[in-house]
């Protein structure tokens, strides 16, 4: 998997993109420990293939249960799934991908310009991102600079949890390197 994340970092780099970002273009991060600390109405995870059914998340309360029946049992889904939670004060969108355990470059990069695309269709400005304990991975990191780069994204959510904080702000300072050559300024909020 890291050779083709690899090979695509410099491919999505030079890649026309939906929403061409204009220079000084400001996109922010913000590390959240929990959903109530923030105020994102709409969140993206990955799943595995479960047992869970789609339909019962809905009876869930918090985003973070739904996350955590979807890392945990996984999904009986093979599509993306757009679930709609109520969540204290509003309703959470929650847009959930099939994980990729494909190995072809071209498949993962279709894989990768499925979720941005979808996203951008979406219209949404903010999207959230729950991240497990050890879940921020070169994937999900490049799934994130896919979208800033080729979304209206204007702010993104990473619900961290319990994590490792330390970790995750060292990879959130490498993405803001990465994205300088792109006109995206990255400020991050921890």
């Amino acid at each position: 998997m890291r050779e083709i994340l690899n090979k695509i970092k410099p491919l999505l780099s030079s890649m026309k993109t939906a929403n061409p970002p204009s220079s000084g273009r400001q996109v922010n991060l913000v590390l959240l420990e929990n959903v109530a600390s923030g105020e994102c109405p709409f969140w993206f995870g990955l799943f595995a293939p479960g047992k869970y059914k789609s339909k019962d998340l809905m009876s869930l309360e918090r985003v973070e249960d739904v996350f955590y029946q979807v890392n945990v049992n996984g999904l009986d889904e093979t599509v993306p799934t757009l679930v709609s939670i109520p969540d204290k004060k509003s309703r959470k969108t929650i847009y959930l991908v099939p994980r990729t355990d494909n190995t072809s470059f071209r498949e993962y990069t279709v894989w990768l310009s499925d979720i941005a695309r979808s996203i951008f269709d979406l219209g949404t400005t903010k999207i959230g991102f729950c991240l497990s304990s050890d879940f921020y991975n070169e994937m999900f990191e490049e799934i994130i600079r896919n979208l800033i780069v080729s979304t209206k994204v204007e702010t993104v959510y990473l619900l961290t949890g319990n994590s490792n904080k330390t970790h995750i702000l060292k990879e959130a300072r490498s993405l803001k390197e990465d994205l300088k050559g792109t006109g995206c300024d990255l400020t991050i909020f921890h």
